[in-house]
């Protein structure tokens, strides 16, 4: 008997406007400055949602999900990395990669959960840039560093989503 997974909307939303193009900027993103793309689709599915993210409830977010990030998902994306796609590791790279689909795919329980807690952040007319900007900033540097591949990203993500 299957046992049927909980609805997770955050999760459908990723599977929805995750296509090559978000992937690479998101991935660019990542590599380059060290952002969670989970955080970064989070940011966008509030957005379409019509809600703003607020530092606070970005760091609690960040807290919740990092030791699972840090522990389980980096070290599973590092090896699957190292692995050649054509060789003898090529089948393994392949069940390492639907592993860290999973694990990736729990980080983004927990963000969902967390965002039914509490107060949800505050409504904003276009919250997609704003919430982008601030992960961007819990990944350090700044706007100069990472802004153009966030406005990329944020045109992207509307364009997917039907945001303005």
């Amino acid at each position: 008997m299957a046992v049927e997974e909980p609805r997770n909307p955050l999760w459908e939303y990723s599977l929805s406007v995750y296509d090559d193009e978000v992937a690479a900027c998101c991935l660019a993103l990542q590599d380059s400055r060290g952002l969670d793309v989970n955080l970064l689709l989070y940011g966008g599915w509030l957005a379409r949602r019509g809600l703003r993210l607020t530092q606070e409830h970005l760091r609690i977010q960040n807290s919740a999900v990092a030791g699972w990030r840090e522990e389980v998902v980096m070290p599973l994306r590092d090896l699957r990395r190292r692995l050649d796609r054509r060789g003898p590791g090529s089948a393994l790279r392949e069940k390492l990669k639907r592993l860290e689909l999973e694990a990736e795919r729990y980080e983004q329980d927990i963000l969902f959960r967390g965002s039914r807690a509490g107060e949800a952040p505050p409504a904003a007319r276009h919250p997609l840039r704003e919430n982008l900007g601030l992960v961007a900033v819990l990944g350090g540097g700044t706007e100069s560093d990472w802004g153009p591949q966030v406005a990329r990203l944020a045109a992207l993500l509307s364009a997917r989503s039907g945001l303005p």
